[in-house]
């Protein structure tokens, strides 16, 4: 069986994709390691940086997982810099940015990137949605992020930390551009 760690210092996100990869021959095992966080022009770059970055550390197969939120009214920022914008201005410079602007369609844009010493490899989609007029509270308490609370998937009125995975997960194909999930899946369950 393979060996795989999942970095992250999210525990949200190592326990959901251990519920969605259950039934594959590989053993995922959580890692925190501390990695800078380039600042570079796309999500894919960032997640590439951080795989390559973790296998030198590790010396074994990784996986990393970057998205963000990218804003069509904000000519798709914050994008890349996300996790950046929601640790300084946060949900509300979102939407103070936002305030005088009707178009509030966003996308979730996610990439998945396996390193090991041969290869790198990525899958990414990204989920159509727009952004409340006010936050909403996570009830869930799986959230990943911050910008859950601001985001609604697809046309619905609420927000992202408002569903569980599982109805999440139901809405997904209707409202993304393919699946990094399911490219995921399959790769690691044909992994030899």
């Amino acid at each position: 069986m393979n060996k795989i760690s999942f970095v992250t210092s999210n525990k949200n996100k190592f326990l959901t994709l251990s519920k969605k990869l259950k039934d594959v021959a590989v053993r995922l095992e959580h890692a925190n390691v501390n990695l800078i966080e380039p600042q570079t022009s796309t999500i894919k770059e960032v997640a590439i940086f951080k795989a390559q970055e973790a296998f030198k550390i590790l010396q074994h197969p990784v996986l990393v997982h970057d998205s963000g939120l990218t804003i069509t009214a904000l000519n798709d920022f914050p994008g890349p810099y996300t996790k950046y914008v929601s640790e300084t201005i946060g949900n509300i410079g979102i939407l103070d940015l936002l305030k005088n602007h009707s178009d509030r369609s966003a996308y979730l844009v996610q990439t998945f990137c396996y390193t090991d010493s041969q290869r790198t490899l990525c899958f990414s989609d990204s989920v159509r949605g727009h952004i409340l007029n006010s936050m909403q509270p996570n009830i869930q308490n799986t959230k990943w992020g911050n910008i859950w609370d601001i985001f609604a998937p697809g046309d619905l009125n609420y927000s992202r930390s408002n569903l569980s995975d599982e109805e999440y997960f139901a809405i997904r194909s209707h409202i993304q551009t393919n699946s990094a999930w399911d490219e995921l899946y399959n790769f690691l369950k044909n992994l030899k």
